[in-house]
Order: C-alpha cells, then sequence, then structure tokens
C-alpha cells in the first residue's frame, strides 16, 4: 500500500488526475485483497492495510485538488473496510490491536479537521464489549475538542446515545435523549 503512494507522489507532492485514478484503482484492488484475508478468518491484515490507506490518504487529500473525488473514494475505501472489519467477532488480540490503531490515530490527530474522526469512534463503539469501556469512550467523547464543535454536536451526541445504552440500558438512553431534545433526530425518535 505504502509503494502504491509513493509511486503516485514520484513527481513530487503534487499527485496529478490520471495518478489519482490509477491510484484510486490499485487502492479498490488492495481493499478486495483485504476483504480475502477477512473471509479466510484473517482479519489482522485488513485492519493493517485499513489504517495504512487512511494515514496515507489523509495526507495526499490534504495537499491536492480532489475535484474528480479519487482521493475522497481512496479514504471510503480504507474507511469502510475498518468498519466491515469492527463489527466482526474478533478475537481478543485482533480486536486490541484494532483498539489501539484507533486510539494511535485519534492520539496522532491524522484525520483532524474532517469528519472521519467519527468512523473511527463508530469503529471503537463496535469494538467494544463491556459497560466500562463504553462509559471510558463517553469520557474520551466529551473531552474531544473537534467533537464538541457546535457543528458536530447531533452527531457527537448520536454517539454518546449508542454507548449510553451499551453501558447503562435502554431506560438511561431513552433519558438522555429526553433531556436532549435539541436534537433533531432524537425529537423524531421521542
Amino acid at each position: 500500500v505504502q509503494d502504491t503512494f509513493w509511486d503516485a507522489t514520484l513527481e513530487g507532492d503534487w499527485v496529478n488526475f490520471s495518478a489519482q485514478s490509477r491510484l484510486s484503482s490499485e487502492i479498490y484492488d488492495v481493499v478486495e485483497t483485504a476483504r480475502k484475508f477477512i473471509a479466510r478468518g484473517n482479519p489482522e491484515p485488513a485492519i493493517e492495510i485499513g489504517f495504512t490507506i487512511i494515514e496515507n490518504g489523509i495526507d495526499l487529500i490534504n495537499h491536492n485538488d480532489d475535484s474528480c473525488g479519487y482521493l475522497g473514494t481512496i479514504m471510503r475505501l480504507g474507511l469502510e473496510l475498518l468498519h466491515d472489519v469492527s463489527k466482526l467477532e474478533l478475537d481478543d488480540d485482533c480486536r486490541e490491536l484494532f483498539q489501539d490503531y484507533c486510539e494511535d490515530c485519534l492520539k496522532k490527530g491524522i484525520l483532524s479537521g474532517w469528519d472521519w474522526d467519527f468512523d473511527i469512534y463508530e469503529c471503537l463503539i463496535a469494538l467494544l464489549q463491556t459497560p466500562k469501556e463504553a462509559r471510558k469512550l463517553i469520557k474520551r467523547i466529551e473531552s474531544d475538542e473537534y467533537l464538541a464543535k457546535d457543528y458536530n454536536t447531533d452527531r457527537r451526541m448520536k454517539l454518546i446515545l449508542q454507548l449510553t445504552e451499551k453501558a447503562d440500558g435502554k431506560e438511561a438512553a431513552r433519558r438522555l435523549m429526553m433531556d436532549n431534545l435539541q436534537i433533531e433526530d432524537f425529537r423524531r425518535q421521542a
């Protein structure tokens, strides 16, 4: 994966549309190969591939024109792969590896300034196993300054609602929803 990104940037930081198209096609093939690993019961390479794609892809999308959408597609391919793996029943070692990658991504601010941080949090939610883990993630989300910005409030509260249900049950989630009817989706549900 890294070689594919490196090849696309041989002429400098700028990646022209033709190179973006080739890169997108090659990354698609890599993701399909990663899905074969998953089908064989080996999701760890898919996790590593997904994070390698988003770590390299974010650098390109931050420094190139994406008028054709190739770079956004690359990011989406990597994130969809991670979402798919997060929904699997993973053994403890693989789950811990995935959580570590997610935590590292958030700590380093790799996706900072983009809404893709929500994807990483959604993966972490899918990987949860205990109410204690859910409560810890609620605190993490509440302290994330990017998620606290006004335009992220609704999505942030939806994450907290999911976590509250996992941590404390449906009744606690219902109370949280009723206490936050300023969120349009919560009003609809209520």
